[in-house]
Parts: structure tokens; C-alpha cells; sequence
């Protein structure tokens, strides 16, 4: 029996509180909650919070140095201790952050265990006495340490992280611990001659409405132990590693245990590195480690961090401003947060890890870091520096690029998948500080399809079930123009040769273009408004915009000869209804609908538009309020075919050209034509909804 499991007993005898104690010591307790998933709302570790709905908290798990001397100072991510500190009592405190949505931590925790293992060439635990003697029995040993650490931790000072209810043990010299399932395990033979010293705090005057922790509601970080250990040496000047870690916190199962709760058993959980990944009961679930503490690094003191980007100036319309045809740029400045709440804070050298979101163009960062040193700045797991000038007051970044926000990963990581780690030593691979970098994405508005036979084809899962069927119904549409028995001539489309900005435009090509017929309300096909995180968002949000022509009414002359007058109409969300056409002869024509989003998150608009061809019925060349194919649009296509024939080509071959055969003109053909059949002449497409 070790002298860690002699100590548990022996503080349990002598309490005489076996079956409350046995309950809570962390080595003895027993998981009152099965393995599972996580996340879920009757999760007993997790409060109901944003993080239900696929908000992923990345929470942190530090070991701070906090600097030398006999008390405990400011964290930071590493020490710059030499040979000149031997002797010195230097601290260590163990921290996490954003844990006030865990209710192993709010129910309060009942009982916390860890180890660390270290190198005793180089540091143990401060185990001297007020004469800086080391010299005494194991028990004497122990007691020293755990007299300072219960001094720092315990008590109802305001400045003590347990309250005077709690006990503390620490044995400063055992075994390595060799579980099977601990992390770090590949280093064991490395360290086969390193010692390992445990804490742990358990309540022992039973008040559990008053446990540490309990109703905590702060995001920042929390520090769990403040430890004094003693440098005892230093590398040696030139050492192949002048900054090893000589101290490790060893995360295992028998090693970090945190118990919550009325008794200590729930919630309570462990940390299992390989096993049980993702469980509920496994403190690596909920906490990233930041990694071990390096002691003897160079002092690198920075002042401050601002993150900027070079984004076109604008002018009072929001247009770029040019000179000498080049775009001009200007800095843009954005503050750093301190957990992805983003609530924008000033830098603060004792903080070491910072949030940043950021819109998604341009897809760049830099850094300006105002320091005396050369900091090394290295992006996501690359081993290459990103390239840093010297400026007036310290360094700047060359542009850093960002990876957009990845949806398949935002559960996971809450968008921010860009890690920016800033060292002082380009050999150490700790972080003096960090930056998680979110670049959101741009917001889109996505149409859907309409009822050109483009998109029909697109829309009918029926006769086109997979994509592949739709492609090749697509391409064999494109190769004969025909649809539903009826050929679409590429003619119909020659007045637009340049309207698509410059490029030629054909409607029935157009899978989001949309026809309508005169006077009829119709409704918009619709879109999916996906904002700047992928998820689909509130299509209420979007505008729309369409303006068209009304003229006089029967043969258009596409000139002031028709009286045009412009028509508009506005609305919001997605399948709106258009109604305020229907009063008025609308030209044949090519219209736009424009859909505009101003996207608070980004302080961005986005836009887009859908084709809209306004005509008639199929031999309706005269049009006006009735609506329908009778003689009178016949003759007019007898009378004027020859002005017909060289006017607008949607008002030519989509109205007037009963007959559409392969002369492509109109004549008296069409008008017999129109004459003959009137109103059963075919309907070149589907009407959309009305309502």
C-alpha cells in the first residue's frame, strides 16, 4: 500500500466518517453515470445552455507558472527560472476557464485529486521548514508541503479557492502512476527515474450548501490549486534543450478526479485519455489541454496584441475609393476577447488565451506586437514560422491566412479552427500566448429553382431522381432545345446577345428564371437564406425588389410610342406574392427581382437576383385586359407581321409565332394559326402559385 492510500485511511479513521468519505475520496469513488454521448439536455454535467443547440464551449485546462517566492503570483504560460533561483521556492497553479455552464462544477465540487510527476534533478516539492531544512521523516515531508499548499488554499479569506470546510493531503514523494489509460504514457521509460507527488481536497465538515464552486457564473478562469515547489537545478549553459519540462501534470484516471455535488459522486468525473472518448464522465470530454509548464524559458515580455486587417477604404455611398486605378487600403482594428463569448476586452499580458471572429473577406490577419523581443508566431500545427518586420515599438505580422469556418466542425470547435500561438523561443513548443481565430462565412441568399424547363428539370424528382438523370436530362435539353414536345429556339433570346454583364442570355437556360404570364399574381419560387455560420436563418430577414414596365397595352413598339411607365413593387421573405402587376399591360421583357440581407454579424449586405420574363400567352400578340387568344390577336399578326419581325425577340417567338416552325418568321401562317386554335394553342410553362 502506498503512502497516498495510508493517508486517505487513516484521515477517514480519523474522522470516523467511512461511508460519507469512502464516497468522495477520488482513488475510491465510483461512477454513478454511465459512458455515453454528450451534449444532451438531461446531460447531469452539462447546464442547458447555447452549447444544446451545437454551440461547443472550448474550455482550457492550464499549469500556470506564478512565479517565486512564498507566495503564489499572476499566472503565466511559462517561467524564465536559471541557476541563480536554486533554492528558490517557485509556484505552479492548475486552472480551467469557461466551466460556469458545467455543473460539475456550479452543483460545487465536493472533491478534487491530481499528481504531477517531475524530475528531481531539477525540481520537487517544497518541502522545507522555516529554517529551509529538508531533512525530517516522510510524514514530516508531507506535512510541510501540504501546510503550504492548505495555507494558499484553504480558508474563508476571499483570496482561498476552498472555503475552511475542506481538507487538503499531499504526499510529495511516490510511484510513478503506470495506468494503462493516463496520458503522456509513451514518456514512461523517458521519466522511469522521476518522482510523482498528489493533492487532494475533499469536504470534510459536511456543508454542502456552502461547496467551493457552487453557483459559479464567471467564464474566467478558475484556478483549482496553487502549488510551491523548489528548484533544485537548471540546465546547463548550452544543453542541447535549454528548457525542458522538468514537471508534468499527469492526467489519468487515478490521477484527475473532480467530484461534484452532495456527496462527490454526481456528477463526478475522471480523465481517461484513450478510452471512453467523448462520455460524459470523462473530464477530457470537457477540457483542451494547454499544455505542461516550461520553467526556464528567455523572458519574453509582451505589451500588448493588436490583430488588424488592410480592407478597401470606402466612401459616404459605401463604394471603394481608387486611386491611380489601384484600390485603396486602410487598416482595421479589432480587440481580442477572452473566451468565445467575445465580449472585447484590452490585452492583458496574464491572460494567455484570446478569441477573435472575424468577417469573411479579406481572408487574411496580422498581428502588430509591441515587445523588445522577436516573437515566433506559428499558424494551426505548422513547424514554419510566419515571417515578422521590426516596426517602431516591437513587430508586425506578415498577412496570416485564415481557414474559412468549417460547418461539418463548428459543434466542435464553435467555428474557431484557426490556432495562432505565439512563442518567445522558436525551439519550445509552448505558447507564451494563443489566439483562436474564427473567419465566418459569407452569407448567401440560395434561390430556388423555377420554371424555365431548366429548372422544372432541376425541381421534378420524379422522372429525374438523382443528379446524374437531371444532368443528362439538362444536356439533352441544351443539344435539342425541345421540352414537353415543344421546341425553344435559341432565336427567342437574340434581343439579350448582351445582357448577362456583356455575356449572351437565354431564360430557358436559366434554372432560376422565372415566367410570368400578364396580370396574374404570382409567387416567388423562394430561396434559403444561409447566414454567416451555415446555418439557415430567417428568410423574413431578406428583402426583394422588382421593378418592370407597363405600356399602353396591345402591339409593343419597345419605343416612347407605348407610354411605358415603371411599375415596382416590395416586399420581404421568402415565396412572396407579387400582386401589383395585375392592374397593368406589362411589356415582354427581361426583369430582375434584386434580394438584399444586411447581415448584423458581419456588418455586411448581401445580395442577389432571379430573371424575371414577362409574356404573354402563346399567340396573345395583342395584349391587354382579357387576357385571351382570339381573332383580334390573330389579325394583328397578319397586319403587322413585318414590324413583328424585328422586334423584341421574346415578344416575336414566345407570343406572336403561333406556329414556331423552322422558318422562324412570322407570317400568315402564325396568324391562321392563332386563328385556328385560339386558346388551346400550347403553354410554354407552368404558371406559378398565386398564393
Amino acid at each position: 500500500m502506498n503512502r497516498t492510500m495510508k493517508k486517505i485511511i487513516s484521515v477517514i479513521t480519523m474522522l470516523s466518517m467511512c461511508t460519507a468519505i469512502i464516497g468522495v475520496i477520488p482513488v475510491l469513488a465510483t461512477n454513478s453515470v454511465s459512458n455515453g454521448g454528450s451534449g444532451a439536455r438531461d446531460d447531469p454535467y452539462l447546464i442547458s445552455t447555447a452549447e444544446d443547440e451545437g454551440e461547443a464551449t472550448i474550455r482550457n485546462l492550464y499549469v500556470d507558472f506564478m512565479g517565486v517566492g512564498d507566495s503564489p503570483g499572476a499566472g503565466k504560460k511559462s517561467g524564465n527560472l536559471n541557476s541563480t533561483n536554486i533554492n528558490n521556492t517557485f509556484w505552479v497553479g492548475v486552472a480551467v476557464d469557461k466551466v460556469n455552464d458545467l455543473n460539475l462544477f456550479t452543483e460545487g465540487i465536493y472533491s478534487l485529486e491530481l499528481a504531477f510527476e517531475y524530475n528531481p534533478n531539477f525540481v520537487r516539492p517544497d518541502i522545507k521548514d522555516s529554517s529551509g531544512s529538508t531533512i525530517g521523516t516522510e510524514t514530516e515531508k508531507d506535512d510541510r508541503w501540504n501546510a503550504k499548499i492548505a495555507g494558499v488554499n484553504i480558508g474563508s479569506e476571499t483570496d482561498k479557492i476552498w472555503n475552511s470546510n475542506y481538507t487538503s493531503i499531499a504526499v510529495y514523494d511516490t510511484d510513478i502512476d503506470p495506468n494503462t489509460d493516463r496520458a503522456n504514457k509513451d514518456l514512461l521509460t523517458e521519466r522511469q527515474n522521476w518522482k510523482m507527488c498528489t493533492v487532494s481536497v475533499t469536504l470534510t465538515a459536511q456543508d454542502v450548501e456552502n461547496l467551493s464552486f457552487k453557483g459559479l457564473s464567471s467564464p474566467d478562469k478558475q484556478y483549482l490549486l496553487k502549488l510551491p515547489f523548489t528548484l533544485v537545478g537548471a540546465p546547463a549553459e548550452g544543453a542541447a534543450d535549454p528548457n525542458p519540462i522538468v514537471l508534468s501534470l499527469i492526467r489519468g484516471p487515478e490521477t484527475f478526479d473532480i467530484g461534484s455535488g452532495s456527496n462527490g459522486e454526481f456528477p463526478n468525473a475522471k480523465w481517461n485519455e484513450t478510452e471512453n472518448q467523448g462520455a460524459l464522465n470523462n473530464l477530457k470530454t470537457y477540457f483542451s489541454f494547454a499544455g505542461d509548464v516550461r520553467l526556464f524559458g528567455e523572458s519574453t515580455s509582451i505589451e500588448d496584441i493588436t490583430p488588424f486587417r488592410m480592407v478597401p477604404k470606402l466612401d459616404d455611398e459605401g463604394n471603394p475609393v481608387e486611386e491611380n486605378g489601384e484600390i485603396v487600403k486602410v487598416e482595421e482594428e479589432y480587440k481580442l476577447s477572452y473566451d468565445n463569448t467575445l465580449s472585447e476586452e484590452d490585452f492583458n499580458p496574464e491572460v494567455d488565451t484570446y478569441y477573435l471572429s472575424i468577417s469573411n473577406d479579406p481572408n487574411n490577419l496580422q498581428l502588430r506586437i509591441k515587445t523588445d523581443s522577436q516573437p515566433y508566431i506559428y499558424l494551426n500545427d505548422s513547424t514554419t514560422p510566419i515571417v515578422t518586420s521590426s516596426v517602431t515599438g516591437g513587430f508586425v505580422t506578415a498577412e496570416i491566412p485564415l481557414r474559412e469556418l468549417d460547418i461539418s466542425t463548428k459543434d466542435q470547435d464553435n467555428g474557431f479552427n484557426n490556432k495562432i500561438s505565439i512563442r518567445g523561443d522558436p525551439n519550445s513548443q509552448d505558447s507564451l500566448y494563443t489566439i483562436f481565430v474564427r473567419r465566418l462565412l459569407k452569407p448567401i441568399i440560395v434561390l430556388k429553382y423555377g420554371n424555365s424547363p431548366v429548372g422544372q428539370i432541376r425541381k421534378d424528382d420524379v422522372n429525374y431522381p438523382t443528379v446524374a438523370d437531371k444532368e443528362a436530362a439538362i444536356n439533352t435539353f441544351n443539344n435539342s432545345l425541345k421540352f414537353n414536345d415543344f421546341t425553344y429556339y435559341e432565336e427567342a433570346w437574340s434581343s439579350y446577345d448582351t445582357f448577362d454583364n456583356g455575356n449572351p442570355y437565354n431564360g430557358d437556360k436559366d434554372e432560376f428564371s422565372i415566367f410570368i404570364y400578364q396580370r396574374q399574381p404570382f409567387k416567388d419560387p423562394g430561396f434559403i437564406l444561409y447566414d454567416c455560420f451555415g446555418d439557415e436563418s430567417d428568410a423574413s430577414e431578406v428583402s426583394l425588389s422588382l421593378s418592370m414596365i407597363s405600356f399602353k397595352g396591345g402591339m409593343p413598339q419597345y419605343t416612347d410610342e407605348d407610354s411605358p411607365n415603371v411599375i415596382n413593387e416590395e416586399g420581404n421573405g421568402s415565396e412572396y406574392i407579387f400582386k401589383n402587376f395585375t392592374n397593368y399591360n406589362i411589356r415582354p421583357d427581361v426583369y430582375i427581382i434584386k434580394y438584399n440581407y444586411n447581415d448584423t454579424a458581419t456588418h455586411s449586405s448581401v445580395t442577389a437576383t432571379r430573371k424575371v420574363i414577362a409574356i404573354s400567352r402563346l399567340g396573345d400578340a395583342r395584349i391587354d385586359a382579357n387576357n385571351i387568344v382570339n381573332n383580334l390577336d390573330a389579325s394583328l399578326v397578319k397586319t403587322y407581321s413585318g414590324k413583328m419581325n424585328v422586334s423584341n425577340s421574346i415578344y416575336k417567338y414566345k407570343i406572336c409565332d403561333g406556329k414556331s416552325d423552322l422558318n422562324k418568321i412570322i407570317n400568315n401562317l402564325d396568324a391562321s394559326t392563332i386563328k385556328s386554335k385560339g386558346m388551346s394553342l400550347p403553354i410554354l410553362y407552368a404558371a406559378l402559385e398565386k398564393e
